[in-house]
């Protein structure tokens, strides 16, 4: 299957007045547009002019050397294996746990803040009948302490035509912004996408183990099991609630993953984008294997469906995280 085109939803906003300890917000498209930008494959078409004054004979010989020569260049330019493109993933994946491994857990007092910039195309009908694809942009931001049984704070917003309107503002302990009547919060089951600590306390700390209940979980709701624990790993880990060690043993244990290949080498070591094609999704994650942060996902449709033409972008994230020793932001 060939290549899906590299391009992003435009975004609008800002993340106000936060200023990240570490710099994550680099969109996942930008990243995949400098891993384009590298020397011209010979196997692929490139248009060449010969410079002017050069006969035909002549130019077909240096059009014949310049490919030599790129082919050469090419093969003796040494790259990491991992950086090939449909290389398997394992490598990478033990970079990213090793580095959510060495990642400093949370002090006390202090809080990460994740703002997450979502973009999803829906199939909008207009008034005459015709269809259209319109994206829907929305960020979320939350405040997570070191604490996980203490207080949160999510705001939801939507996000149209640069300016944001706020459509949620919650508290609640553990994370838990719907309680139940007459239930503690911190005892709610929660999931993937929201790990409270009650979820994460029952994670497995072994990778094998924990790629099966990836994938037991998967199985209640997903037609390709393998897909959905690729899917609910990759949300736990945007999420950025895991402790350290608990997102080193997800990635370690995405490793045993059948189908996840590495889609291009990034121009810088850091970057790492990994995907795993079902049969009608195509799933990306960008990895920065420096922090073993997860930057964001992309998802196409690879078939058409439901007026969704086959190779569109249909899902988008990008995720930021800052530290903060200051307290939760007041309700709106």
């Amino acid at each position: 299957m060939g290549d899906l085109p590299d391009t992003a939803f435009p975004t609008s906003g800002s993340d106000g007045d936060h200023a990240p300890v570490e710099d994550t917000t680099r969109s996942v498209a930008v990243i995949m547009l400098e891993e384009v930008a590298k020397a011209p494959d010979p196997r692929e078409p490139h248009a060449w002019v010969p410079p002017r004054g050069l006969t035909t004979g002549a130019a077909v010989l240096a059009s014949a050397l310049l490919v030599t020569l790129l082919l050469v260049t090419r093969r003796d330019a040494p790259q990491p294996p991992e950086t090939r493109r449909g290389t398997t993933a394992g490598p990478v994946l033990a970079a990213a746990a090793d580095a959510a491994g060495r990642a400093p857990a949370l002090a006390p007092g202090q809080i990460r803040h994740v703002t997450v910039h979502e973009t999803i195309v829906d199939v909008v009908t207009d008034p005459t009948g015709n269809q259209n694809l319109e994206p829907d942009h929305t960020v979320s931001e939350q405040w997570i302490p070191a604490d996980l049984h203490a207080d949160w704070h999510w705001r939801f917003y939507q996000d149209s035509a640069g300016s944001r309107l706020l459509v949620s503002d919650l508290h609640g302990p553990c994370g838990s912004f719907y309680p139940e009547a007459h239930t503690d919060p911190c005892e709610e089951s929660g999931t993937w996408q929201l790990p409270g600590p009650s979820f994460v306390a029952s994670l497995p700390q072994d990778p094998a183990a924990m790629l099966a209940r990836l994938r037991a979980d998967a199985a209640v709701q997903e037609n390709d099991r393998d897909q959905g624990a690729w899917e609910y790993a990759a949300a736990a880990l945007e999420s950025s609630i895991l402790p350290p060690p608990t997102a080193a043993v997800v990635y370690r244990g995405l490793a045993g993953l059948p189908g996840l290949v590495v889609v291009r080498g990034p121009s810088r070591a850091a970057s790492m984008i990994v995907e795993r094609i079902a049969e009608d999704t195509r799933f990306r994650i960008t990895i920065d294997t420096r922090t073993g942060a997860l930057l964001g996902h992309q998802r196409w449709q690879t078939t058409a469906v439901d007026g969704i033409p086959a190779g569109t972008l249909i899902n988008e994230t990008r995720v930021s995280t800052e530290v903060l020793t200051r307290q939760l932001p007041a309700p709106s």
